[in-house]
């Protein structure tokens, strides 16, 4: 699968820096079709993030049920989806 923009020299994504900072102390699911094992390591080294979810899209088939299920069964067993 072809990336886009080329990554960082730490191998996440252009934009991932951009979505930490966005997200701050906020849970989050993040639904992309260019997220990777980088992004994912640089999201958990990260000062000031707290959870989130990182659910790769493929871009043929876009967003699909089984992808917000996931979100849902997370945000469930975390108990974000009750806005703790």
């Amino acid at each position: 699968m072809a990336r886009d923009r080329p990554p960082s020299e730490h191998g996440e994504m252009f934009k991932t820096p951009h979505v930490a900072a966005y997200a701050g102390r906020r849970p989050f699911v993040w639904f992309d079709d260019q997220v990777w094992a980088e992004d994912e390591e640089y999201l958990r080294v990260s000062q000031g993030l707290t959870d989130f979810l990182l659910i790769h899209v493929d871009p043929r088939t876009g967003l699909t049920r089984e992808h917000l299920g996931m979100a849902h069964e997370w945000l469930t067993l975390t108990g974000f989806s009750q806005g703790s």
